[in-house]
């Protein structure tokens, strides 16, 4: 009899607590937004009620992606009162399927972490195939390359396309399901990437990103392209500067020189187009920002190469 007493009355007590303790709740955890087109931004406003017999005390409110805003109305919720929590989410291009969440933090002991939930679909508007193009290491005006609209109806066409480089020109296909990139020379040597915009008449009016790149490699690599000296250096300094084949693949150095006595580079020969520069012993001055390594080359093309001085600035103490 005793423990039984005893179980009831703890029963009695944790109900007791209950009552008087904050009590979150939702008639409508889950909001389905239906298909959007993929510019839509959602707004929903979710009800949340204090069911308990104390005030619920909502600290913040904390979304599962940044593409979420939620705010709640009010913080402070007496028993039997309710607070709007207001949800912006802004698809921002997105595709498919979407479930967002998000966690209302309060004082309820027993659910801290209420969970509410957006759902629903961005209306797919196609995608291109291949989602990028490369140019490789091709520098030739007639390099062409093409990406095809899928994932669409075939009444849906590309309307325009838009390159964000003037080193790259962009065309709709014959049958305005292609679009057509050509390299624009004189081109820069090294990495460049960039992006086409791809516009359609699908009734979400989106634009598909088009990612395109080459690779322009120099006739002669020089590595580093530029020398950096640290300017808290309390010693001497070496370095080195490699020249390795790029497009020429047989050069000579003719000769190195420095435009500040500070620096005196000394050629080495390692084998057949493959060179060293040692700097030995540089004592770091701010005058030495500025100052270039010349190297003469016997390539027609590539010339006389210049590597450009800078002295990194001293770390504050």
């Amino acid at each position: 009899m005793v423990v039984f007493w005893l179980a009831m009355h703890a029963a009695g007590l944790a109900a007791t607590l209950s009552t008087n303790a904050p009590r979150i709740a939702c008639d409508e955890p889950l909001f389905n937004f239906g298909t959007v087109p993929p510019s839509a931004t959602v707004q929903h406003d979710f009800v949340v009620r204090n069911a308990g017999g104390a005030a619920l005390m909502i600290s913040h409110v904390q979304a599962s992606c940044g593409c979420i805003v939620a705010q709640p109305d009010v913080t402070n919720v007496p028993p039997g009162a309710a607070a709007r929590v207001h949800v912006t989410f802004a698809l921002q291009g997105r595709q498919g399927h979407q479930r967002k969440s998000m966690r209302v933090c309060s004082n309820d002991a027993r659910d801290p972490f209420f969970q509410l939930v957006l759902e629903g679909d961005g209306e797919r508007s196609g995608s291109l195939e291949p989602e990028s193009l490369s140019f490789g290491t091709s520098s030739e005006a007639a390099a062409v390359r093409s990406a095809t609209l899928q994932g669409v109806p075939a009444m849906i066409h590309i309307t325009n396309v838009v390159s964000d480089s003037s080193l790259f020109s962009a065309e709709i296909g014959a049958d305005r399901r292609q679009v057509q990139v050509r390299l624009r020379p004189p081109l820069p040597t090294g990495l460049v990437q960039s992006t086409v915009r791809v516009f359609t008449d699908a009734p979400s009016n989106a634009v598909i990103p088009l990612a395109v790149s080459y690779l322009v490699v120099p006739p002669i690599r020089v590595l580093p392209a530029s020398l950096e000296l640290p300017g808290d250096a309390t010693a001497p300094v070496t370095r080195s500067i490699w020249l390795r084949p790029g497009r020429a693949r047989e050069f000579k150095v003719l000769s190195v020189s420095s435009s500040s006595a500070a620096i005196q580079p000394l050629l080495r020969c390692i084998g057949p187009g493959l060179y060293c520069i040692d700097l030995k012993n540089i004592t770091v001055r701010p005058d030495l920002a500025g100052a270039q390594i010349e190297i003469v080359t016997d390539n027609p093309e590539a010339g006389t190469i210049t590597v450009p001085v800078t002295v990194k600035p001293r770390s504050a103490p």
